[in-house]
Protein backbone atom coordinates (compact mmCIF):
# COMPACT_ATOMS: atom_id res chain seq x y z
CA UNK A 1 0.00 0.00 0.00
CA UNK A 2 2.48 2.44 0.78
CA UNK A 3 4.54 2.10 -2.36
CA UNK A 4 1.76 2.32 -4.26
CA UNK A 5 1.52 5.63 -2.46
CA UNK A 6 4.74 6.21 -3.11
CA UNK A 7 4.68 5.48 -6.73
CA UNK A 8 1.17 8.09 -7.42
CA UNK A 9 3.26 10.79 -5.26
CA UNK A 10 6.27 10.53 -8.17
CA UNK A 11 3.94 10.40 -11.02
CA UNK A 12 2.00 13.30 -9.58
CA UNK A 13 5.13 15.23 -8.56
CA UNK A 14 6.15 14.59 -12.60
CA UNK A 15 2.62 15.56 -13.89
CA UNK A 16 3.04 18.95 -11.78
CA UNK A 17 6.51 19.62 -12.72
CA UNK A 18 5.47 18.72 -17.12
CA UNK A 19 2.52 21.24 -16.41
CA UNK A 20 4.56 24.02 -15.10
CA UNK A 21 6.99 23.92 -17.74
CA UNK A 22 4.44 23.48 -20.61
CA UNK A 23 3.18 26.84 -19.05
CA UNK A 24 6.72 28.18 -18.79
CA UNK A 25 7.06 27.76 -22.44
CA UNK A 26 3.70 29.10 -23.59
CA UNK A 27 4.81 32.45 -21.60
CA UNK A 28 8.15 33.33 -22.18
CA UNK A 29 7.61 33.91 -26.09
CA UNK A 30 8.54 37.20 -27.63
CA UNK A 31 7.80 39.54 -30.08
CA UNK A 32 9.80 42.16 -31.20
CA UNK A 33 7.68 45.26 -32.23
CA UNK A 34 8.52 49.19 -33.02
CA UNK A 35 6.39 52.18 -32.78
CA UNK A 36 5.48 53.79 -35.80
CA UNK A 37 3.24 56.68 -36.85
CA UNK A 38 -0.70 55.99 -37.40
CA UNK A 39 -1.95 59.32 -38.33
CA UNK A 40 -1.69 63.24 -38.22
CA UNK A 41 -2.96 66.35 -39.56
CA UNK A 42 -1.59 69.86 -40.75
CA UNK A 43 -2.69 73.15 -42.02
CA UNK A 44 -1.78 74.66 -45.69
CA UNK A 45 -1.76 78.05 -45.88
CA UNK A 46 -4.01 79.09 -48.88
CA UNK A 47 -2.09 81.99 -49.25
CA UNK A 48 1.70 81.52 -48.96
CA UNK A 49 1.04 77.78 -49.25
CA UNK A 50 3.23 77.48 -45.77
CA UNK A 51 2.59 74.51 -44.26
CA UNK A 52 2.90 74.42 -40.66
CA UNK A 53 0.18 73.76 -37.19
CA UNK A 54 1.20 69.61 -37.11
CA UNK A 55 -0.79 68.02 -34.67
CA UNK A 56 -3.07 65.03 -33.48
CA UNK A 57 0.11 62.62 -33.74
CA UNK A 58 -1.31 59.22 -33.88
CA UNK A 59 0.94 56.47 -33.21
CA UNK A 60 0.99 52.46 -32.36
CA UNK A 61 2.53 49.16 -32.17
CA UNK A 62 3.18 47.18 -35.03
CA UNK A 63 5.08 43.72 -35.55
CA UNK A 64 9.15 44.40 -36.31
CA UNK A 65 8.64 43.57 -40.04
CA UNK A 66 5.57 45.42 -40.58
CA UNK A 67 5.68 48.19 -43.54
CA UNK A 68 3.52 51.48 -44.94
CA UNK A 69 1.37 49.69 -47.46
CA UNK A 70 -0.39 52.99 -48.27
CA UNK A 71 -0.79 57.01 -47.45
CA UNK A 72 -3.62 58.80 -47.68
CA UNK A 73 -4.20 62.48 -47.59
CA UNK A 74 -7.88 63.87 -47.07
CA UNK A 75 -8.96 67.21 -46.24
CA UNK A 76 -10.83 67.61 -42.79
CA UNK A 77 -11.80 70.78 -42.52
CA UNK A 78 -11.58 74.21 -44.68
CA UNK A 79 -11.34 78.01 -43.39
CA UNK A 80 -10.96 81.06 -45.26
CA UNK A 81 -6.99 81.40 -45.52
CA UNK A 82 -5.91 77.43 -44.40
CA UNK A 83 -6.75 73.83 -45.31
CA UNK A 84 -6.28 71.44 -42.72
CA UNK A 85 -5.06 68.11 -44.06
CA UNK A 86 -4.88 64.89 -42.39
CA UNK A 87 -2.44 62.13 -43.51
CA UNK A 88 -3.05 58.33 -42.72
CA UNK A 89 -0.50 55.60 -43.10
CA UNK A 90 -1.61 51.91 -43.53
CA UNK A 91 0.77 49.33 -42.32
CA UNK A 92 1.01 45.76 -43.62
CA UNK A 93 2.88 42.80 -41.96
Amino acid sequence: MNKLRSNNYKIFRLLILAITLIQLGTFTTTVSAKLVLISYRYDENKITGNLTNYHNYLYRDVPDNAYISSTITRIVEEGWNYIRFEKINNYNW
